[in-house]
């Protein structure tokens, strides 16, 4: 009877160890097939080394990213400063072959009249249409308004994303950059900036490209 009853202890302590220790089993594997002590063991090394894994990938991850992502960033700015210096250069030299080819009259001034108010829509046309001697503007060439056009459109600024000018009247200070229009424009001097308070990478006023 002792023996007997020490066996079914020993059975019982054995079935409450095997449902702790085993996992649950999947949908259609055998649930009476308990997996042995070592490979339960090596599957619980194994879940360790992958949440290791991830750690570390993660760790690296942003690691990379403190290191990359300013890079990127001053490499972006540094294009955007780039391509605005070109539309500068490109506006200026457009704007002096226009006053060349109109009697020494800058874009600007409807009618080609330099005493009279420039206007930001005279500039725009004047230089994306056709015009004659006497700064008149028509959509197409012809024999009669030979001239440009000298830009295709007016360039975006961007710094801000607009493209609109602001012109600034004969005999007045110019003006501080407010980021309301893309580009700053004054006829009678030919002066032109980007509308774009603040300096780039190295210091430099937007203001004084």
């Amino acid at each position: 009877m002792k023996l007997r009853g020490r066996a079914n202890l020993t059975a019982l302590m054995l079935d409450v160890n095997t449902l702790i220790l085993q996992p649950p089993a999947r949908p259609g594997s055998p649930a009476d097939s308990p997996l042995p002590s070592g490979t339960r063991l090596l599957r619980a090394r194994r879940r360790g080394v992958t949440v290791t894994a991830i750690i570390i990938a993660l760790a690296a991850i942003v690691i990379l990213g403190t290191v990359v992502l300013p890079q990127f960033t001053s490499a972006n700015k540094e294009s955007v400063e780039s391509q605005i210096k070109d539309q500068m250069r490109y506006l200026r030299t457009q704007i002096t072959v226009f006053k060349a080819q109109h009697q020494d009259v800058a874009p600007g001034y409807p009618g080609g009249a330099p005493n009279g108010r420039p206007t930001a829509d005279a500039f725009v046309k004047q230089l994306t249409q056709s015009t004659n001697l006497y700064c008149d503007v028509r959509p197409q060439n012809s024999a009669d308004f030979p001239y440009g056009p000298y830009v295709r459109e007016m360039p975006v600024n961007p710094l801000n994303g607009l493209a609109s000018v602001k012109v600034v009247p004969n005999n007045t200070p110019f003006p501080a950059p407010d980021g309301r229009t893309g580009w700053i424009y004054q006829p009678q001097t030919q002066q032109l900036e980007p509308n774009s308070p603040g300096a780039d990478s190295s210091g430099t006023n937007y203001a004084n490209y």
